[in-house]
């Protein structure tokens, strides 16, 4: 998990925002990058296209919900891609979820099917 100040065109404010290492998952947000940090209750998946970030060195805060990440009650899955890199689809609640790009933007991919099939 790491601090983001999105980076605009200041016709908006630029948000700092606490996401996954890869930019999928929004644990919480500053809004305009100050004050204190606002929490959501559980991370949602963050779309972070045609958008430009900057990794912040900041105090994190303790999030309880962080153990979300690790699927606790889910089951999860490594996944080799056709390209050789390495992908988690994780089962949580009657959700499929992966780590690659495909699933980021279009919320389903190869992966998920494949271990739709093997389950």
């Amino acid at each position: 998990m790491k601090a983001f100040l999105e980076l605009g065109d200041n016709v908006y404010p630029n948000h700092m925002y606490l996401l996954s290492d890869d930019k999928s998952k929004m644990y919480g947000y500053k809004v305009d990058g100050l004050g204190e940090w606002q929490l959501v209750k559980s991370p949602y998946r963050f779309d972070s296209r045609r958008r430009q970030f900057q990794e912040v060195k900041t105090t994190l805060p303790k999030i309880k919900e962080d153990k979300a990440t690790k699927q606790v009650g889910g089951k999860s899955w490594i996944i080799k891609g056709s390209k050789g890199d390495s992908y988690t689809v994780s089962l949580n609640n009657g959700s499929f979820d992966c780590t690659c790009t495909g699933f980021k933007f279009r919320s389903k991919c190869k992966h998920v099917e494949g271990v739709k099939e093997m389950a």
